[in-house]
């Protein structure tokens, strides 16, 4: 497997940086699950770590070496499996349900979500594009030619949609106030 290179492309904000490095260790990510108690994933850690990455571990043994590597433990110990020898079952998915968890509140602490809707979608495709129309029209309660003439005037983007239709603003002011906002639906709107 081939060492990602360590480099940060555009404006990246100096109190994110910390938090992006671990997506540059994506490629990792199923071999960590595969062999986490192996001394690859410990020597990957410390790559990260070294990089200045914050370091976590969500592990189902307390004192696992996975563990002792990281400076954050999440550690779901849900004692032995149903079914000796498998970690799907309760260990697999506590965990998947602590990633979740995690996964949800970083969305919502960087601005893609606006209420419970998630309004960061890339629409790629018609079922992608037909879900944008339904968050758009949930968030703002307008009519569905309405909707429709301000994703077009957005380019297809949920937010600058939302934040044109309840500010009853034109596409590019949103876009701009997008922008002053680091995205976040709610600031842009303002008081």
């Amino acid at each position: 497997m081939k060492e990602p290179e360590l480099r940060f492309t555009g404006s990246v904000p100096e109190k994110y940086e910390r938090l992006m490095v671990p997506l540059l260790f994506r490629p990792y990510a199923e071999e960590l699950a595969r062999r986490a108690s192996s001394i690859r994933p410990k020597r990957i850690l410390e790559t990260a770590a070294g990089t200045g990455a914050v370091t976590i571990a969500v592990v189902s043994t307390a004192g696992s070496e996975l563990a002792a590597a990281v400076e954050h433990v999440v550690a779901v110990v849900v004692g032995p499996e149903f079914i000796a020898g498998s970690t799907r079952l309760k260990a697999g998915t506590a965990q998947k349900l602590v990633l979740n968890a995690i996964s949800t509140i970083a969305m919502v602490r960087l601005g893609k979500t606006f209420g419970n809707l998630m309004v960061e979608v890339d629409a790629a495709n018609d079922k992608l594009r037909a879900r944008v129309r339904r968050i758009v029209r949930t968030a703002t309660g307008a009519s569905a030619e309405d909707v429709d003439e301000a994703l077009d005037a957005a380019g297809g983007e949920a937010k600058v949609a939302i934040v044109s239709l309840l500010g009853r603003i034109d596409a590019e002011t949103a876009r701009s106030r997008l922008r002053d906002s680091s995205g976040n639906v709610r600031l842009a709107l303002g008081p």
